[in-house]
C-alpha cells in the first residue's frame, strides 16, 4: 500500500508581448494505491488517481479539466510458461467551459484481458492483449509555433505566395535547417461519444533455438524465422467492440499498425534476408474535418559477408503513401514509390569502415501525374577514434528529374526536400563522451543544388546522462 504524487508546470512566453502561450500547461496528480508483491503467483492490484490539468486562458493557467480515475486488477501465472491478467478501470473527468465557469461531466469505463504464451525455449512467444469500452473523444487542432533554428520537426512553404502561415503549409522537415517549428496539439470542449475497442497481438517463431544442432529437415527450417506484430487502437461512433479492419466512415480515430519480418539466415551469419512487410494507418478527428494516413512497405533486405573484410547489401522496396485532409484537398495524394539502394561496406579493423552505394526510386503520384526519378550516388566513412569518441562523414550526389512545379505539398513529398536537377548534401558528425556524465556532439551538414545558393549548418549539444 502506498501514496504518490506528480506535478508538472510549463510556461512560454511570446517574446515582444509578454503574453503567455498556448503550449503551456501544468498539472497535479495524486494517487493510492494497493498491490500484491511481484513474487506472488496471484496478484491482485488496485489505485485511485485524482488529476488536476491546467491550460492557457486569461494570460494564466487554469484548470481546463479534472478526473477521478478507479482501476483494479488480477494477473494470474499458470506453470511456468503463461500468464494471464485482466484488469477494470472507471474514469470520471470534468471538463470546463470557460466562457460559463461550468464543468461538464463525462465518464468512462474499459476492461482489458491479456495473455502470454511460451513454448520449446521461447523458439513460440505468443503474447496479446484485448481492451473494449466506451467513453468520450476531444476534436483537436494543431497549432505550429515557431522554435530556434532546428530544434523543431516542420518546416513552413508558403505555398500560396501570400505570407500567411496557413496550417496546410506546414511539413515534417527533411533536413535539420529546416526544422523551425513545432506542432501543439489544441484540444477543444467539443466531445462526441465513442466506442473503444484495442487489440495487440505479436508471434515469434525461431526454430534455432531448438534445432540449431538437428540434422536434414529440421536443420533447414532452423534457418528461418518469422516476427509479427499488429496493434489496432480504433473510436468509432458505433457500438462495434471487433476493430475494423476495413476504411469503415463510422471510424472517428483510428491508430493501425501491422509488421511482418520474414528471416533467412545461415549460422556462420555470412547470408541473411529478410522480407518486410509494413502497414499504417492514422485517422485524426480535428475541427476542420478528418485527417487521414495510410502507408504500405513491402521491401526485400539482402545481406551477403564476402572475404574477411567486404559485406554486399541490397534494399529492394515497393511502397503506397495516401494522405487524405478534409482541410485541404492540395494536401491529397497517393504516392507509389519502387527502389533499390545496393551497397558495399569495406571494413578491415573493428573500429571504422566505409560504404559505398547508389539509390534508384521511381515516385509516381497516382492521383495525378507528377513524376519524380532520383539517383544518389553515397559514401560514409564511420571511424571509432578511441573508447569514447566517433566520427562519421557522409556525401549524397542526388540528381532528380521531375515534370511539375516543385512548389507544392505533392511536390515536397516526391523530391524529399530538395529541388529538381543536380543536388549535393553532406555531413559531419563527431561524438565525444566527456565524463561518466557529459557527451558532446559536433554537427555540420550542408546541401546544394545547381540552380541554388549552398545551405550550411551547423550546431552543438551537450548531454548530461544520469
Amino acid at each position: 500500500m502506498g501514496v504518490g504524487e506528480e506535478a508538472e508546470k510549463n510556461t512560454f512566453y511570446a517574446n515582444n508581448s509578454g503574453s503567455l502561450l498556448l503550449n503551456s500547461f501544468s498539472f497535479n496528480q495524486y494517487e493510492v494505491f494497493l498491490h500484491q508483491p511481484d513474487s506472488a503467483k496471484q496478484k491482485f492490484f488496485a489505485n485511485y488517481k485524482y488529476r488536476d490539468n491546467k491550460l492557457p486562458f486569461a494570460n494564466s493557467l487554469q484548470t481546463s479539466d479534472k478526473s477521478n480515475e478507479y482501476t483494479a486488477g488480477l494477473a494470474l501465472k499458470f506453470l511456468k510458461n503463461i500468464r494471464i491478467g485482466s484488469r477494470i478501470n472507471y474514469r470520471q473527468i470534468s471538463y470546463r467551459d470557460t466562457l460559463r465557469n461550468l464543468y461538464n461531466e463525462e465518464n468512462a469505463l474499459t476492461g482489458r484481458g491479456e495473455i502470454q504464451i511460451r513454448s520449446a525455449k521461447s523458439s513460440i512467444v505468443w503474447s496479446g492483449f484485448y481492451e473494449t469500452g466506451f467513453g468520450f473523444e476531444n476534436l483537436k487542432n494543431y497549432q505550429y509555433i515557431e522554435v530556434a533554428s532546428g530544434q523543431g520537426q516542420f518546416t513552413w512553404i508558403d505555398y500560396n505566395g501570400n505570407n500567411i502561415k496557413e496550417l496546410n503549409e506546414f511539413e515534417y522537415a527533411k533536413y535539420q535547417d529546416q526544422a523551425n517549428y513545432i506542432r501543439v496539439v489544441l484540444a477543444s470542449v467539443e466531445t462526441q461519444k465513442i466506442f473503444l475497442s484495442q487489440l495487440n497481438q505479436s508471434f515469434v517463431l525461431m526454430p534455432e533455438r531448438v534445432w540449431a544442432k538437428a540434422l536434414g529437415i529440421k536443420k533447414f527450417i532452423a534457418h528461418f524465422s518469422n516476427r509479427f506484430a499488429l496493434r489496432i487502437l480504433q473510436k468509432a461512433d458505433h457500438d462495434d467492440y471487433i476493430p475494423d479492419l476495413t476504411d469503415n466512415p463510422g471510424i472517428i480515430s483510428l491508430n493501425f499498425e501491422l509488421r511482418n519480418i520474414f528471416t533467412f539466415k545461415t549460422f556462420n551469419r555470412k547470408w541473411q534476408i529478410d522480407y518486410i512487410f509494413n502497414q499504417n494507418k492514422q485517422k485524426v478527428p480535428l475541427m476542420s474535418g478528418a485527417e487521414y494516413k495510410n502507408k504500405q512497405l513491402n521491401r526485400l533486405k539482402i545481406k551477403y559477408q564476402f572475404g574477411k573484410h567486404f559485406t554486399f547489401f541490397n534494399d529492394a522496396l515497393y511502397r503506397l503513401s495516401e494522405n487524405i485532409s478534409a482541410l485541404s484537398g492540395s494536401n491529397n495524394f497517393l504516392i507509389k514509390t519502387a527502389g533499390v539502394l545496393p551497397a558495399i561496406q569495406y571494413q578491415p579493423k573493428i573500429n571504422w569502415f566505409v560504404n559505398f552505394s547508389y539509390r534508384y526510386a521511381d515516385k509516381q503520384n497516382l492521383q495525378a501525374n507528377e513524376k519524380a526519378f532520383i539517383g544518389e550516388l553515397k559514401g560514409i566513412y564511420n571511424r571509432n577514434l578511441s573508447s569514447s569518441g566517433n566520427l562519421q562523414a557522409n556525401f549524397s550526389f542526388i540528381n532528380i528529374r521531375y515534370n511539375d512545379d516543385a512548389l507544392s505539398p505533392v511536390a515536397y513529398e516526391l523530391l524529399e526536400g530538395l529541388l529538381p536537377g543536380k543536388n549535393m548534401v553532406w555531413e559531419l558528425i563527431f561524438n565525444k563522451k566527456l565524463s561518466k556524465i557529459f557527451q558532446l556532439q559536433l554537427n555540420y551538414n550542408g546541401r546544394l543544388n545547381e540552380n541554388a545558393q549552398i545551405i550550411h549548418n551547423g550546431g552543438m549539444q551537450l548531454r548530461a546522462v544520469f
